[in-house]
């Protein structure tokens, strides 16, 4: 039977090698996208609205344009208005218009059903007031299946 020692530092520095080439790698660099539209699609069986998520000054914030948006129907949202209605956060933070620069994305909010994050890993959206592309979400199913939230398109 044969042993070999292993020495401590060169160990350290393999390891070390390691962690530098994981950490230079790093997570998947996210698509950003500056919109200043968000559109959505119910195809679902459910009512359901879309409400704009961000955060502002360290206070998560919801806001959402009126009305509930029935089975098949589009909603349509520039996020330059200014009229939104606060769902979540302080009116301070979170009432008037959406900070330039700021990342927003969408939430289905299912009436009766579960809720569901339009946010996905690897897909940033930014809010730009001077750019001209739109998100589109859309989801399905009933209010208790397959209604996840997906984007159908950028443009």
């Amino acid at each position: 039977m044969r042993f070999f020692t292993i020495n401590a530092a060169r160990l350290s520095a393999a390891a070390a090698g390691l962690i530098g080439f994981v950490l230079m790698a790093g997570a998947a660099q996210a698509d950003e996208y500056r919109i200043s539209k968000m559109n959505y699609k119910n195809n679902g069986d459910y009512s359901a609205y879309l409400m704009i998520r961000y955060n502002n000054n360290g206070s998560p914030c919801g806001v959402y344009s009126w009305g509930t948006e029935k089975t098949g129907a589009k909603q349509q949202m520039d996020l330059t208005d200014e009229s939104f209605g606060v769902y979540q956060g302080d009116i301070k933070n979170c009432g008037g218009p959406i900070p330039a620069g700021k990342e927003v994305w969408g939430k289905v909010m299912v009436v009766g059903g579960r809720d569901r994050s339009c946010r996905k890993d690897g897909t940033k959206f930014i809010y730009d007031p001077d750019s001209i592309t739109r998100v589109v979400y859309r989801s399905g199913g009933t209010s208790q299946n397959n209604n996840r939230c997906k984007i159908s398109d950028r443009n």
